[in-house]
C-alpha cells in the first residue's frame, strides 16, 4: 500500500573476484586500512563506488588513517524483499536492525503470519497518514488505523520523514524507521508497536538513530491498540542504547562470521 524506499548495504566477507558490479576504480596512495576488517587498502585494495570507499576484502566503508575520516554514504543497488523481510546490496544480504536484536535477544513467542501482515498493512496505513495521503483498508485492522489517526490529531507531530528505508554503511546494517518527527519543538524517532517492551523499543530505536539523518539522540514507543486507542512511552534518552546496539552489532558480526546466527545454519 506505501511506496518503500529501498536503502541498505554490503554485509559480507566473502570473496568478491566479480568486480563487474564495481566502477570508478581508484587507487589508495597513502597507507590506508579497513576500518571493519583491517586489511591494508593501498595498492588496488580499494574501489570508489558511487562516491563510497569500500574494502576489496570486506565490501565496508574505510577510515583513511591519512585523515582520520569516514566515508558513510549512501549509494544505490539496494534492495528490500518483502516476502522474506531481508536487506541487500549488490545482491548480499544485509542483518537488519531488528534481526540483529532478535538473533541475540530473542523474543518469547514468534508472533503468525497473520500478525506479521496485519503489522505490515498498519504501518502503512501510518505511513500514509503521516503523508496525509487518502487510502482504503482491511476492515480488521479498523480499531488500529483509528488509534494512528488519533495519535496525529492529538500529539500533531511535525513530520519529517515517514517510513524511511536506511542503512549504516559504517557499521553495515540496515533498517526502516516508522517515523521522525517534531514534538514540542524536539526530534524525535517513533517506533509504533502493538505491544512495547521497553528495552527491546530503546534498542530498535537506537539502532535506527545510529544511520538516521539528520542525527537523533530521542526516541518514543507509541502503542498502537486494537481498539482505537494509543498509549506513548516517556521520552528515551537513545545515547545509552546506541552503545548497548553497537555491542550487539559486534557480537552479531563475530557470530556471522563463526556461521552461529540462525540466518547462515
Amino acid at each position: 500500500m506505501s511506496e518503500v524506499k529501498e536503502l541498505s548495504d554490503i554485509n559480507s566477507r566473502e570473496d568478491h573476484s566479480d568486480q563487474d558490479r564495481y566502477h570508478d576504480e581508484t587507487l589508495f596512495e597513502k597507507d590506508s586500512r579497513c576500518r571493519w576488517c583491517g586489511d591494508m587498502i593501498t595498492n588496488g585494495g580499494a574501489v570508489i563506488h558511487n562516491g563510497v570507499t569500500l574494502c576489496r576484502a570486506c565490501n565496508s566503508s574505510i577510515v583513511d588513517n591519512s585523515t582520520k575520516t569516514t566515508q558513510n554514504k549512501c549509494s544505490g543497488d539496494l534492495t528490500f524483499d518483502e516476502s522474506t523481510h531481508t536487506y541487500s546490496r549488490f545482491g548480499q544480504r544485509v542483518p537488519s536492525v531488528t534481526e540483529i536484536i532478535n538473533e541475540l535477544c530473542p523474543m518469547l513467542f514468534k508472533p503468525d503470519d497473520w500478525y506479521l501482515q496485519r503489522g505490515t498493512a498498519v504501518h502503512a496505513c501510518a505511513a500514509m497518514i503521516a503523508k496525509g495521503v487518502d487510502f482504503e483498508h482491511d476492515e480488521r485492522i479498523s480499531g488500529q488505523v483509528e488509534a494512528i489517526r488519533k495519535f496525529f490529531r492529538e500529539v500533531k507531530p511535525k513530520v519529517i520523514e515517514s517510513e524511511m528505508m536506511i542503512f549504516s554503511n559504517t557499521y553495515r546494517f540496515a533498517g526502516t524507521y516508522d517515523l521522525m518527527a517534531k514534538i514540542g519543538g524536539k526530534t524525535y524517532l517513533l517506533d509504533y508497536k502493538a505491544s512495547i517492551s521497553i528495552e527491546r523499543t530503546s534498542l530498535q530505536l537506537a539502532g535506527y538513530s545510529l544511520c538516521a539523518t539528520p542525527t537523533v539522540t530521542n526516541g518514543i514507543g507509541v502503542h498502537i491498540k486494537e481498539d482505537g486507542t494509543y498509549s506513548m512511552t516517556a521520552p528515551i534518552n537513545l545515547q545509552p542504547y546506541r552503545r548497548e546496539f553497537l555491542a550487539l552489532r559486534a557480537t552479531y558480526a563475530v557470530r556471522e562470521r563463526m556461521g552461529l546466527n540462525k540466518r547462515e545454519k
